[in-house]
Protein backbone atom coordinates (compact mmCIF):
# COMPACT_ATOMS: atom_id res chain seq x y z
CA UNK A 1 0.00 0.00 0.00
CA UNK A 2 1.13 3.43 -0.90
CA UNK A 3 2.41 6.11 1.67
CA UNK A 4 -0.81 8.46 0.08
CA UNK A 5 -3.17 5.35 0.84
CA UNK A 6 -1.92 5.05 4.41
CA UNK A 7 -2.35 8.73 4.86
CA UNK A 8 -5.80 8.75 3.54
CA UNK A 9 -7.18 5.88 5.36
CA UNK A 10 -5.58 7.54 8.92
CA UNK A 11 -7.16 10.71 7.84
CA UNK A 12 -10.70 9.16 7.54
CA UNK A 13 -9.99 6.97 10.47
CA UNK A 14 -9.76 10.51 12.47
CA UNK A 15 -13.06 11.94 10.75
CA UNK A 16 -14.61 8.84 11.45
CA UNK A 17 -13.42 8.86 15.31
CA UNK A 18 -14.32 12.56 15.32
CA UNK A 19 -17.89 12.01 14.40
CA UNK A 20 -18.73 9.27 16.34
CA UNK A 21 -17.07 10.95 19.85
CA UNK A 22 -19.23 14.04 18.93
CA UNK A 23 -22.70 12.31 20.51
CA UNK A 24 -20.14 10.95 23.36
CA UNK A 25 -20.44 15.01 24.45
CA UNK A 26 -24.51 14.85 25.09
CA UNK A 27 -24.96 14.44 28.48
CA UNK A 28 -21.35 16.44 29.21
CA UNK A 29 -21.88 20.13 31.41
CA UNK A 30 -24.32 17.02 33.72
CA UNK A 31 -21.40 14.14 34.08
CA UNK A 32 -19.05 16.67 34.77
CA UNK A 33 -20.51 19.10 36.55
CA UNK A 34 -18.60 20.27 39.99
CA UNK A 35 -19.90 21.63 43.05
CA UNK A 36 -17.02 24.23 42.66
CA UNK A 37 -18.61 25.62 39.28
CA UNK A 38 -21.65 26.46 40.85
CA UNK A 39 -22.67 30.05 42.58
CA UNK A 40 -26.19 28.67 43.67
CA UNK A 41 -29.07 26.93 42.23
CA UNK A 42 -32.66 28.00 42.72
CA UNK A 43 -35.92 25.46 42.15
CA UNK A 44 -38.51 27.86 40.41
CA UNK A 45 -42.69 26.89 40.03
CA UNK A 46 -44.44 29.75 38.30
CA UNK A 47 -47.77 27.71 38.18
CA UNK A 48 -47.53 27.91 42.26
CA UNK A 49 -45.59 31.67 42.22
CA UNK A 50 -42.74 29.86 44.49
CA UNK A 51 -39.27 30.27 43.79
CA UNK A 52 -36.31 28.51 46.40
CA UNK A 53 -32.63 28.90 46.72
CA UNK A 54 -31.05 24.81 47.55
CA UNK A 55 -29.17 24.74 50.33
CA UNK A 56 -25.13 23.81 50.39
CA UNK A 57 -26.48 20.74 51.08
CA UNK A 58 -29.34 20.20 48.53
CA UNK A 59 -27.04 21.41 45.98
CA UNK A 60 -24.29 18.54 46.56
CA UNK A 61 -27.20 15.91 46.17
CA UNK A 62 -27.94 17.52 43.06
CA UNK A 63 -24.78 17.45 42.07
CA UNK A 64 -24.21 13.98 42.64
CA UNK A 65 -27.50 12.83 41.22
CA UNK A 66 -26.38 14.81 37.64
CA UNK A 67 -22.96 13.31 37.90
CA UNK A 68 -24.70 9.59 37.61
CA UNK A 69 -26.89 10.04 34.99
CA UNK A 70 -26.87 7.22 32.41
CA UNK A 71 -26.10 8.59 28.78
CA UNK A 72 -27.99 6.00 27.66
CA UNK A 73 -31.17 7.88 29.05
CA UNK A 74 -30.46 11.31 27.03
CA UNK A 75 -32.20 11.49 24.20
CA UNK A 76 -32.90 14.68 21.62
CA UNK A 77 -36.11 16.37 22.82
CA UNK A 78 -37.96 18.52 19.49
CA UNK A 79 -41.00 19.30 21.43
CA UNK A 80 -44.07 19.90 22.62
CA UNK A 81 -43.24 22.78 24.16
CA UNK A 82 -43.67 21.89 27.86
CA UNK A 83 -47.24 23.98 29.17
CA UNK A 84 -48.57 25.23 32.57
CA UNK A 85 -45.67 26.60 34.36
CA UNK A 86 -43.62 23.32 34.87
CA UNK A 87 -41.07 23.30 37.83
CA UNK A 88 -37.11 23.94 36.84
CA UNK A 89 -33.98 24.32 38.71
CA UNK A 90 -32.00 26.92 37.54
CA UNK A 91 -28.27 26.66 38.47
CA UNK A 92 -26.15 29.56 38.31
CA UNK A 93 -22.47 28.64 37.08
CA UNK A 94 -19.28 30.71 37.48
CA UNK A 95 -18.52 33.29 34.50
CA UNK A 96 -22.45 34.26 34.16
CA UNK A 97 -23.68 31.04 32.71
CA UNK A 98 -26.88 29.02 33.85
CA UNK A 99 -27.95 25.61 33.65
CA UNK A 100 -31.68 24.94 33.40
CA UNK A 101 -33.39 21.43 34.29
CA UNK A 102 -37.34 21.60 33.51
CA UNK A 103 -39.14 18.79 35.11
CA UNK A 104 -40.83 16.68 32.42
CA UNK A 105 -42.51 13.24 32.64
CA UNK A 106 -40.17 10.89 34.41
CA UNK A 107 -37.38 13.69 33.94
CA UNK A 108 -36.20 17.09 32.46
CA UNK A 109 -34.92 18.67 29.99
CA UNK A 110 -31.98 20.73 28.96
CA UNK A 111 -30.27 22.78 26.38
CA UNK A 112 -26.61 21.82 25.53
CA UNK A 113 -24.69 21.92 21.92
CA UNK A 114 -27.32 24.51 21.16
CA UNK A 115 -29.66 21.51 21.47
CA UNK A 116 -32.92 20.45 23.68
CA UNK A 117 -32.74 16.98 25.49
CA UNK A 118 -35.06 14.71 27.48
CA UNK A 119 -33.62 12.86 30.13
CA UNK A 120 -34.88 9.92 31.88
CA UNK A 121 -34.47 9.87 35.40
CA UNK A 122 -36.94 9.17 38.05
CA UNK A 123 -34.94 10.10 40.78
CA UNK A 124 -34.85 13.65 39.66
CA UNK A 125 -38.58 14.16 39.82
CA UNK A 126 -38.41 12.37 43.34
CA UNK A 127 -35.60 15.08 44.45
CA UNK A 128 -37.90 17.86 43.19
CA UNK A 129 -41.29 16.55 45.26
CA UNK A 130 -39.21 16.52 48.15
CA UNK A 131 -37.94 19.85 47.71
CA UNK A 132 -40.97 20.79 47.03
CA UNK A 133 -43.03 18.80 50.25
CA UNK A 134 -40.74 20.75 52.48
CA UNK A 135 -41.14 24.16 51.01
CA UNK A 136 -43.45 26.42 53.63
CA UNK A 137 -43.58 29.17 50.64
CA UNK A 138 -45.06 26.86 48.17
CA UNK A 139 -49.20 28.37 47.84
CA UNK A 140 -48.26 32.06 49.05
CA UNK A 141 -47.01 34.81 46.64
CA UNK A 142 -43.97 36.25 46.16
CA UNK A 143 -43.60 39.71 46.05
CA UNK A 144 -40.20 41.05 46.17
CA UNK A 145 -36.51 39.26 44.82
CA UNK A 146 -34.64 39.90 48.12
CA UNK A 147 -32.48 37.05 48.38
CA UNK A 148 -29.33 37.64 46.41
CA UNK A 149 -29.07 41.54 47.97
CA UNK A 150 -29.64 39.67 52.17
CA UNK A 151 -27.02 36.62 51.18
CA UNK A 152 -24.85 39.78 50.21
CA UNK A 153 -25.27 41.43 53.41
CA UNK A 154 -24.64 38.59 55.62
CA UNK A 155 -21.52 37.49 53.99
CA UNK A 156 -19.12 40.44 52.24
CA UNK A 157 -16.12 41.72 53.85
CA UNK A 158 -15.90 44.79 52.26
CA UNK A 159 -18.91 46.94 54.26
CA UNK A 160 -21.70 48.89 53.42
CA UNK A 161 -21.08 48.91 49.48
CA UNK A 162 -23.40 51.21 47.26
CA UNK A 163 -25.17 48.51 45.47
CA UNK A 164 -26.23 47.62 49.07
CA UNK A 165 -27.28 51.12 49.94
CA UNK A 166 -29.80 50.95 46.75
CA UNK A 167 -31.71 48.30 48.57
CA UNK A 168 -30.60 48.30 52.34
CA UNK A 169 -30.67 50.82 55.19
CA UNK A 170 -27.25 50.62 56.81
CA UNK A 171 -28.53 49.89 60.32
CA UNK A 172 -29.99 46.47 58.62
CA UNK A 173 -26.77 46.46 56.85
CA UNK A 174 -24.82 46.39 60.42
CA UNK A 175 -27.32 44.33 62.37
CA UNK A 176 -27.01 41.21 59.37
CA UNK A 177 -23.49 41.31 58.38
CA UNK A 178 -21.06 38.24 60.22
CA UNK A 179 -17.97 40.25 60.01
CA UNK A 180 -19.86 42.60 62.42
CA UNK A 181 -21.83 39.68 64.46
CA UNK A 182 -18.59 38.41 65.15
CA UNK A 183 -14.98 38.76 67.02
CA UNK A 184 -13.32 38.44 63.48
CA UNK A 185 -10.85 40.97 64.70
CA UNK A 186 -10.09 39.35 67.93
CA UNK A 187 -6.19 38.69 68.18
CA UNK A 188 -6.62 35.25 68.98
CA UNK A 189 -8.07 34.24 65.37
CA UNK A 190 -6.29 34.64 62.58
CA UNK A 191 -7.05 35.17 58.67
CA UNK A 192 -8.29 33.97 55.94
CA UNK A 193 -11.71 32.40 57.65
CA UNK A 194 -13.74 29.61 56.54
CA UNK A 195 -17.42 30.43 56.39
CA UNK A 196 -20.12 27.49 56.41
CA UNK A 197 -23.51 29.72 55.36
CA UNK A 198 -27.17 28.55 54.54
CA UNK A 199 -30.00 30.75 53.87
CA UNK A 200 -33.69 29.58 53.06
CA UNK A 201 -36.62 31.99 51.84
CA UNK A 202 -39.56 30.58 53.88
CA UNK A 203 -43.03 32.92 52.80
CA UNK A 204 -43.78 36.57 52.27
CA UNK A 205 -46.17 38.63 53.75
CA UNK A 206 -47.68 42.08 52.47
CA UNK A 207 -49.63 44.75 53.94
CA UNK A 208 -49.71 48.15 52.22
CA UNK A 209 -46.25 49.07 50.87
CA UNK A 210 -44.55 46.85 52.98
CA UNK A 211 -43.52 43.25 52.66
CA UNK A 212 -42.30 40.76 55.50
CA UNK A 213 -39.76 38.21 54.35
CA UNK A 214 -39.66 35.19 56.48
CA UNK A 215 -35.94 33.66 56.30
CA UNK A 216 -33.97 31.02 58.14
CA UNK A 217 -30.48 30.87 57.88
CA UNK A 218 -27.17 29.10 59.43
CA UNK A 219 -23.90 30.24 59.56
CA UNK A 220 -20.34 28.91 60.89
CA UNK A 221 -17.02 30.65 60.90
CA UNK A 222 -13.63 29.28 61.43
CA UNK A 223 -10.47 30.67 61.38
CA UNK A 224 -7.03 29.41 59.33
CA UNK A 225 -6.49 26.87 62.22
CA UNK A 226 -9.54 25.46 62.39
CA UNK A 227 -10.67 27.26 65.59
CA UNK A 228 -14.07 28.35 65.58
CA UNK A 229 -14.85 31.97 65.88
CA UNK A 230 -18.74 31.81 66.22
CA UNK A 231 -21.98 30.67 64.42
CA UNK A 232 -25.38 30.18 64.77
CA UNK A 233 -27.83 27.42 63.67
CA UNK A 234 -31.60 27.52 61.78
CA UNK A 235 -32.20 31.29 63.57
CA UNK A 236 -35.54 32.21 61.75
CA UNK A 237 -35.52 36.16 60.59
CA UNK A 238 -38.36 38.41 59.44
CA UNK A 239 -36.68 41.28 57.34
CA UNK A 240 -39.18 43.96 56.44
CA UNK A 241 -39.19 45.32 52.85
CA UNK A 242 -40.35 49.12 51.82
CA UNK A 243 -42.17 49.35 48.41
CA UNK A 244 -42.69 52.02 46.60
CA UNK A 245 -43.12 53.17 42.32
CA UNK A 246 -39.31 53.08 42.58
CA UNK A 247 -38.44 50.23 43.58
CA UNK A 248 -37.79 48.33 47.24
CA UNK A 249 -35.44 49.03 50.10
CA UNK A 250 -34.83 46.36 53.27
CA UNK A 251 -35.75 48.87 56.27
CA UNK A 252 -35.72 46.08 59.30
CA UNK A 253 -34.71 43.07 60.71
CA UNK A 254 -35.88 40.96 63.64
CA UNK A 255 -34.51 37.77 64.55
CA UNK A 256 -36.52 35.50 67.05
CA UNK A 257 -34.94 34.54 70.42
Amino acid sequence: MSVKKVLLSFILGLLLLSIIGCGHNVGFSLINLKINDIEKADVSSPKNQWTESLTDDEVLSLVKLLNNVNKNEIKEYNGPTIKGGPTSIIIFLKLNKTLNLTLNGDGYIYGENNKAYQVHQPEFRDFVDQLHSQSSITETTKYVDVYDVIKEAFLTDKGFSDDLSKHMMKEVFDKTNIYKAYPVNSPEYTKPFKVDFTLRELSQEKKEDQVQVNMIYSVAITDSTAKTVGGSQNVHVTFTVKMNDKGWAITGKEEQA
